[in-house]
């Protein structure tokens, strides 16, 4: 299985907004990554659309996903679904 890792949670969130799998966090030193199940190739895609301001998403989506992000965050880990 192919994992995609990011830290950032603006990526992550997009990704989730995506209807990208999230499997969990990963905790490295103080920081969490955000560790998705899809194939990392599409995962990769996205994540260029996302940092040269290409992106499409629900602004709704976008934002619900964020706050579900900080939750694990703030929760200690968990899985989102």
């Amino acid at each position: 299985m192919s994992r995609y890792k990011t830290k950032d949670i603006f990526e992550a969130s997009f990704l989730y907004a995506k209807q990208k799998y999230l499997i969990g966090l990963e905790k490295d030193g103080r920081y969490y990554f955000f560790v998705f199940k899809q194939n990392k190739n599409d995962c990769e895609k996205l994540s260029e659309q996302y940092w040269s301001g290409s992106a499409v998403v629900n602004a709704k989506d976008f934002v619900d996903s964020q706050k579900t992000l900080k939750d694990l965050v703030f929760s200690k880990g968990g899985n989102p679904r």
